[in-house]
């Protein structure tokens, strides 16, 4: 998918607290469950919460 500008591909949004984390975010829906697992990771990383799991 092309995005308008470099960096828009990501779980955060310019509305604090609000991540993206549907179908229509980045990897897509082609990939069960990566949406939310970015959308948690961002949360988790803006709160400064280790994430529980590793790749």
């Amino acid at each position: 998918v092309f995005r308008p500008v470099a960096g828009s591909g990501r779980a955060e949004t310019p509305v604090r607290g609000l991540y993206l984390a549907s179908a229509s975010a980045h990897p897509g829906g082609g990939v069960h469950g990566a949406c939310g697992a970015n959308a948690a990771r961002a949360a988790l990383w803006h709160h400064r919460i280790r994430t529980p799991w590793r790749r």
